[in-house]
């Protein structure tokens, strides 16, 4: 009828050619597919670290200044202080120097070396106290002080 011999066999050809352009499409998207769920799933794990990091700095941080507050004239500091989410152990490397090791609960640890000045000790003496102070000489009013008195003297003018 209408149709030629020639467009019919190219027709026939093109068939084949949409089912292999559908082909190609599906695999690229797959392709796109899975390339963003592996870049996600590594930006996770990468967030998931830095999350773990961040509360273990956080809790040698703390232990820190626990450590400073009670490293006093005597030497003592806690070996150990427990968080909610892990603990830290404090040892003692030197007279001045101490490692701060951080375990969180799912076993994720970190560790800093720290080094506390020593306080100088001064001796203490007794306050001196003057015992010969009797009571006349403590007066309930206390008197103005001169320039005080210049002031109020202007004001009344």
């Amino acid at each position: 009828m209408f149709w030629s011999k020639g467009f019919a066999d190219s027709v026939r050809s093109d068939e084949g050619s949409t089912l292999l352009s559908a082909l190609m499409m599906l695999m690229f998207t797959s392709f796109l597919l899975l390339s963003s769920i592996t870049v996600l799933k590594h930006q996770m794990i990468q967030y998931r670290q830095t999350a773990l990091s961040y509360e273990a700095r956080t809790m040698i941080e703390m232990t820190e200044v626990l450590l400073k507050d009670d490293f006093d004239d005597d030497q003592s500091y806690p070996s150990e202080v427990r968080f909610s989410s892990g603990r830290t152990t404090v040892s003692r490397l030197t007279d001045t120097r101490f490692l701060i090791k951080a375990e969180l609960n799912n076993q994720h640890t970190s560790q800093k070396i720290i080094e506390l000045a020593v306080k100088p000790v001064e001796p203490s003496t007794p306050l001196k106290t003057d015992e010969n102070i009797d009571d006349d000489a403590v007066v309930d009013k206390p008197e103005a002080i001169p320039e005080v008195k210049n002031v109020n003297d202007h004001q009344d003018e």
